[in-house]
């Protein structure tokens, strides 16, 4: 007579795989609003930046975009990266609690369960790009609305690379130090990839390691529609990164639902 473990696996194999839950992404987003730490970062935080960086910069230029813009947009990034990235914070308590190994016994796919975790982040940091935008309308910054929308969805779009990160990441850590390391590391991106700086102040040395960053890619992209010149590099750069950090967190859950 064929054991438990053996009648699931053989029952599961005639499931039809599943690769997006609305559920999972609802309750993903119902517990990310509970810690107060990622609000603090990804709301509060981004709004005390406008004020002290931005606001004060608003008349006055950075080649021939507005300088207060300029950050603007830097920080409605930061504000969703740091939103998307704490994804990967929840991994390791998922991982002692048994969650993934618990993902084996149920049709949902390594890459499904990870676009849905992905997907979940992005729509947080969606919410804390909309605040800084709307912050900036109301404050009377020079960005006009369709301007405001084209950022903000190129913003949102590739924030999913960082949601991809922060997942990939949460697969080396534990529970103690994720959050802490991965908003070190976000933090360490966003500056040395120019979402608050921009990579003129640098030296040479510092600007080359820069175009390597996601957070390169996705600060260029996002300050085109308010004239900052096209790089193709930085699309190439944010592609690449989301593929890689997509791969490379199926591939940990991939291992660890293998466990069972």
């Amino acid at each position: 007579m064929p054991n438990n473990t053996s009648a699931q696996a053989a029952s599961l194999s005639q499931v039809r795989p599943v690769w997006i839950n609305s559920t999972v992404v609802l309750l993903e987003l119902r517990r990310k609003f509970r810690n107060l730490r990622v609000f603090f970062l990804s709301i509060l935080l981004p709004v005390m930046f406008f004020f002290m960086i931005a606001y004060p910069q608003r008349d006055s230029l950075e080649g021939s975009v507005n300088t207060g813009t300029y950050y603007m947009i830097g920080i409605s990034a930061y504000a969703a990266i740091v939103s998307s990235s704490s994804a990967g914070a929840a991994i390791p308590i998922e991982r002692v609690q048994g969650w993934s190994r618990a993902l084996a016994l149920t049709p949902f796919r390594p890459l499904g369960y990870v676009i849905t975790k992905v997907i979940s982040s992005m729509l947080l940091g969606a919410i804390a790009v909309v605040v800084v935008m709307v912050l900036g309308f109301v404050t009377g910054m020079p960005l006009d609305a369709w301007q405001a929308v084209q950022s903000s969805l190129i913003i949102i779009a590739g924030s999913s690379a960082f949601a991809a990160f922060g997942i990939f990441v949460g697969y080396f850590m534990s529970a103690d130090s994720a959050q802490t390391l991965i908003n070190l590391i976000i933090s360490v991106f966003s500056m040395l990839g120019g979402l608050f700086v921009p990579l003129s102040f640098f030296p040479q040395a510092l600007q080359d390691i820069a175009h390597w960053l996601p957070s390169y890619g996705l600060g260029v992209l996002a300050r085109l529609p308010v004239g900052v010149e096209w790089d193709p590099w930085a699309l190439v750069n944010l592609v690449a990164w989301l593929v890689i950090f997509v791969a490379g967190a199926a591939w940990c859950l991939s291992k660890d639902t293998h466990r069972v």
